[in-house]
């Protein structure tokens, strides 16, 4: 009895130390993001990494106002990434929330537009290799790579509602 009664009261302080130690003040993070005229850029990706390993803690869009926030976060050195299309990905420093500071509020976050000048546009696409008109279907032969270097036999053979038996 008293040996159980020792295992149970080992099990109960190991536990009650590791709650104890995973214990830690709660911190948060929070901004607001505009583009180069000021105005609020909703939906923008605001992505979370830990400093230390690179990894993603969180990722949050940006509300109607421009604004996010992380709340409920450990004590740690964070970096922050916000992106969002048309505009150049924006990088903080690495900074460190702890009990001593545990909120960091980053204020006014300005994302610069992505210059891309186009000379020329390419347009191309493909024919469908069967289509089908009001009256008639149309069998496009150079639409199907397969075709190249093919007799005519052959692309009957492989156009719809047509059948080819071994006389032709």
């Amino acid at each position: 009895m008293k040996l159980k009664l020792m295992a149970f009261l080992a099990l109960w302080i190991t536990i009650a130390f590791t709650f104890v130690n995973a214990q830690t003040s709660p911190t948060k993070i929070y901004g607001l993001v505009l583009d180069e005229t000021g105005k609020t850029i909703e939906a923008a990706t605001v992505a979370l990494y830990s400093a230390k390993d690179s990894v993603l803690i969180k990722t949050i869009l940006t509300d109607v106002n421009g604004n996010f926030s992380f709340t409920g976060l450990t004590s740690n050195k964070y970096q922050l990434k916000i992106s969002v299309m048309g505009y150049n990905i924006y990088k903080t420093n690495l900074f460190d929330l702890s009990i001593s500071s545990p909120e960091l509020n980053l204020n006014q976050i300005k994302l610069t537009p992505v210059a891309n000048n186009l000379t020329t546009v390419n347009v191309s696409g493909k024919k469908a290799f069967v289509e089908q008109k009001i009256d008639r279907m149309v069998v496009n032969v150079d639409a199907l790579i397969s075709n190249a270097g093919a007799t005519a036999l052959d692309v009957l053979s492989k156009s719809p509602g047509v059948n080819v038996d071994q006389n032709g």
